[in-house]
C-alpha cells in the first residue's frame, strides 16, 4: 500500500505515451509516391574546418499524415548507381540504441534529417569517397537525390557520416 501513490503516478504518466502509440497505429507508413526528397546545404552552414554537412528534406505531398522511420537507413551510390560502402557512425553508448517510435509527418509538412561528415582527408592513413547519390527506401520505392560531396573516414573505418533523427530542426 505504501507504493500505491508511486504506482499511480507512474501509471498516469504513461497514459499519454499509450495514447500516442495507439494513435500512431492508425497512421500508415509514408509511401515513396507521397514524399518529395531534396537536399539543402543551408548555404554552407555545416561546411568548414574539414567538416561538411547537409539536410535531407522530406516533404509530405500526400493528402494524409503518414509515418517515417526515426532513423532511416541511407544508401550512397556512385554515378552509375552502384552502392558505395559508407556506414553511419554510431554514437558512443547508443549501440544497439533505444527503441525509437516512428515519426508522424502531417500532410504538407516537411521534416529534416541532418547529415554531417569529415570533408577532407584529416586522418593519418584515412581514405575518402565521393558518392554521387544518396537514397532512402520507403514503402513503394526508393527516393534518390544527388549528393556529390567528399566524405572521409579514419584508416580501416567505413563510418563516414553521422545522422540525426528524422525531424531534427
Amino acid at each position: 500500500m505504501r507504493y500505491f501513490p508511486l504506482l499511480l503516478i507512474t501509471s498516469l504518466s504513461l497514459l499519454p505515451v499509450a495514447s500516442a502509440l495507439a494513435d500512431s497505429a492508425q497512421i500508415p507508413p509514408c509511401l515513396s509516391a507521397d514524399i518529395r526528397l531534396h537536399s539543402d546545404d543551408r548555404n554552407g552552414l555545416f561546411d568548414g574546418m574539414s567538416q561538411g554537412g547537409t539536410s535531407l528534406v522530406l516533404h509530405n505531398a500526400g493528402r494524409t499524415s503518414c509515418m517515417l522511420p526515426p532513423l532511416p537507413a541511407l544508401v550512397f551510390s556512385d554515378a552509375e548507381h552502384h552502392p558505395v560502402t559508407a556506414e553511419r557512425r554510431t554514437a558512443r553508448g547508443m549501440h544497439p540504441g533505444p527503441v525509437l517510435p516512428p515519426v508522424i509527418v502531417t500532410a504538407g509538412a516537411e521534416l529534416q534529417i541532418l547529415l554531417r561528415w569529415v570533408a577532407s582527408d584529416a586522418f593519418d592513413g584515412g581514405h575518402c569517397i565521393r558518392p554521387a547519390f544518396v537514397s532512402l527506401a520507403l514503402d513503394g520505392g526508393t527516393l534518390t537525390v544527388p549528393f556529390n560531396r567528399t566524405m572521409c573516414a579514419a584508416k580501416g573505418q567505413t563510418g563516414y557520416y553521422s545522422q540525426s533523427l528524422t525531424g531534427t530542426p
